[in-house]
């Protein structure tokens, strides 16, 4: 075992010789010796998220699968187009694990400038907003929205687009955080989404995170869903040991024995498809 200034010194160690991403070195090339450290802490910061971020890719993966295997079914010949997808980790993860042979990854943000490098993966990035998605009408077979639905100021708006784009077969996938679990996952408020309105508060005003945040219930999601979508499943999401911080493992084992994901999970997993046309109704 090691001591805690030889875990230090690994840990800068390894930091001070990971190669750099071409951005982050452009970002911090005129701050000299102090910059160079300052980028590989980045560097070294966005390679953790992304190992996270496929765990979970995983894990919701996993979920989906048991609860629509049909999804798989000539995968090859498929879109998915994942709304949201920040870097484009999400969507790169999601496709290798279920095979998808088209990708489109959706983000409203500058951040995707950075996951141009993707796009000779096999994917395509898109800058866009929800409520206008530059996508061809019923030609995407699943559409993801993992963590997305409790930033979009016009939730209504937004959903009818993702409506638009899905095959009249296809799928929707929603995860919503849970607004009555006791530590609000944006803000990290205690109770936080029992007060909606505080937590945009924060989030606009006080944290000034680049996007709107309002907690959703399930309740209040299925609402949503409701006006163009039938919801064929939800499913509670508390995550596996694996997806935890070795720090709050024991917290989370504690959480496990006292059955408290039962009465809060941390979030859901929504499986829609799209609604059809009552008879003798027109679409608009």
């Amino acid at each position: 075992m090691l001591s805690d200034p030889e875990r230090k010194r690994a840990f800068w160690g390894a930091t001070l010789r990971q190669p750099l991403s071409d951005d982050i070195r452009e970002d911090y090339s005129s701050m000299g010796h102090i910059g160079r450290v300052l980028a590989r802490l980045r560097d070294r910061t966005r390679q953790f998220k992304k190992d996270a971020t496929q765990k979970h890719c995983e894990f919701i993966a996993d979920l989906l699968l048991g609860e629509c295997p049909s999804i798989l079914e000539g995968a090859r010949d498929k879109t998915l187009v994942d709304i949201g997808c920040e870097r484009g980790d999400t969507t790169r993860f999601f496709g290798e694990i279920l095979g998808f042979g088209t990708l489109v990854g959706i983000e409203r943000r500058r951040i995707i400038k950075h996951s141009t490098n993707l796009s000779r993966r096999g994917a395509l990035f898109l800058r866009a907003d929800c409520t206008a998605l530059p996508i061809d009408d019923a030609t995407a077979d699943a559409v993801f929205l993992i963590g997305v639905l409790e930033h979009l100021a016009e939730p209504e708006k937004s959903l009818l687009e993702v409506r638009r784009i899905v095959r009249p077969e296809g799928i929707a996938v929603l995860q919503v955080p849970n607004r009555f679990f006791p530590l609000e996952v944006h803000t990290f408020v205690p109770f936080g989404g029992y007060f909606p309105s505080i937590c945009s508060f924060l989030s606009e005003k006080v944290l000034r995170t680049p996007f709107y945040t309002r907690p959703l219930s399930r309740k209040e999601t299925l609402c949503y869903l409701s006006a163009c979508f039938e919801v064929r499943s939800v499913k509670p999401v508390w995550y596996p040991k694996r997806l935890i911080p070795s720090w709050l493992r024991p917290f989370w084992a504690i959480m496990r024995a006292l059955q408290f994901p039962r009465i809060f999970p941390f979030a859901y997993l929504f499986v829609c498809v799209p609604k059809k046309a009552s008879p003798g109704r027109t679409s608009s």
